[in-house]
């Protein structure tokens, strides 16, 4: 029997249904007494997995329970730093100002409007806030391509801190809120892993509840042969604000090896004088900025480097070129300080033959820490033979100082 997961999530919600039906003898008792208990769902833990046939085999298992609607215990208490060690998300505490997302999420599906929420907790970053609209939902992702980030064989979780507020009352659908993980194949999804929590029948709506806060964490899955990308989402179905923060996609195996940070595995660095403790040696000044080595600020060792633009608009701060091979992917780190709503740049110009080619770049909004900047350039030129490397900056407001530390790249 072939079952959708559209279909599987219909079959929960109707034995959700007729179960209440029992409990309150008919829909108009349920509909009387809604205001006084909610339906609690335990997360449903999803899980896809791929048979000798090729065909795919979905499991899902949850619990309910109906309880006082004045009553809400958390989810999951545990809620670990952002930081933590084998993180592969950019962005991954929310920094930001203004409407859009952070750099590395995009909308995945529906519709909703963002802004940011200042923590009151010492914690880095925002609460990204999630608005809603009634009848509405949305998902927000964040890819991590195969790299050295994430490796063939790799096992790795996602989880994620969510808060809710003024949901959506008598809805027209199941109020969900959820995250899940999946494998690209290159033309479509698997190995899905998800953990959601559901409140109301698909009848009923929910009534309105105290604010819910809980962690949401998937289970365990292997980044298996022939993907290409995982894709991490964050889901809400129904009306109403969501704060998200202190996302985490952790590469299980690389803890478990001792691999602490990626940059950390075994690789040749292509980039010269990383950490500038003694002087900017193999760094070339760019276009409108001045440049100087400072123990002022540092994030390792005893200094960094200090750059001054001396002028607005998109500019390159200093930059260096290496050797590239383009047919492996490129990987970079660098930790940034920048002043809170700067917007930069990590700039990467391809060159062939020296000829310049095309450039990318990772876009990064100040906070006024030290921000770790790490990913993979999955792609180049099939020329290219070159890369320039160079911090620069994507607003035109001003002439801030950035300070760069601690920077590498490589190819494996």
């Amino acid at each position: 029997m072939s079952v959708s997961t559209t279909d599987l999530i219909h079959i929960i919600t109707t034995t959700q249904d007729a179960k209440l039906l029992e409990v309150f003898g008919s829909r108009e008792n349920a509909e009387a007494l809604a205001r006084l208990y909610v339906i609690e769902e335990t997360p449903l833990h999803m899980e896809t997995t791929t048979q000798v046939d090729g065909t795919l085999s979905l499991r899902a298992s949850t619990t309910w329970r109906l309880r006082p609607q004045w009553f809400l215990p958390q989810l999951i208490r545990s809620v670990p730093e952002s930081s933590a060690p084998g993180q592969m998300l950019v962005n991954g505490t929310f920094p930001g100002t203004g409407s859009a997302l952070p750099s590395g999420w995009n909308i995945g599906s529906g519709s909703a409007t963002f802004s940011y929420v200042l923590r009151g907790d010492g914690r880095p970053g925002n609460r990204l806030a999630v608005t809603v609209s009634i009848g509405g939902s949305v998902s927000i992702t964040q890819n991590i391509p195969k790299g050295v980030l994430l490796r063939e064989g790799d096992d790795y979780d996602f989880d994620v801190t969510i808060e809710a507020y003024d949901l959506e009352e008598f809805g027209s659908s199941v109020q969900r809120i959820g995250v899940s993980k999946q494998n690209y194949t290159g033309s479509g999804f698997a190995d899905l892993r998800a953990s959601t929590y559901a409140d109301g029948g698909s009848s009923y709506g929910s009534a309105r509840y105290p604010a819910a806060r809980g962690r949401f964490r998937t289970q365990r899955g292997t980044f298996t042969s022939g993907k290409t990308l995982a894709q991490m989402v964050i889901g809400f179905s129904g009306g109403g604000t969501y704060l998200v923060s202190d996302a985490v996609a952790r590469n299980l195996t690389m803890i478990e090896q001792g691999i602490t940070a990626p940059e950390k595995a075994p690789h040749t660095s292509l980039i010269t004088n990383r950490t500038f403790e003694t002087d900017i040696s193999g760094w070339t000044a760019g276009d409108t900025a001045s440049v100087a080595r400072t123990t002022a600020e540092k994030h390792g060792g005893a200094a960094s480097l200090q750059i001054t633009n001396s002028a607005s608009g998109n500019s390159d701060g200093r930059y260096q070129r290496v050797n590239v091979d383009n047919t492996k992917p490129l990987n970079y780190v660098a930790w940034v300080k920048a002043p809170a709503g700067h917007a930069g740049t990590l700039r990467f110009n391809w060159f062939a033959n020296g000829s310049y080619l095309s450039v990318a770049q990772v876009t990064f909004t100040g906070t006024g820490n030290w921000q770790k900047l790490i990913g993979t350039v999955s792609s180049m030129p099939g020329t290219a033979d070159g890369v320039l490397f160079a911090l620069g900056r994507g607003d035109a407001v001003g002439t801030p100082v950035v300070y760069l530390d601690d920077v590498d790249m490589w190819q494996v």
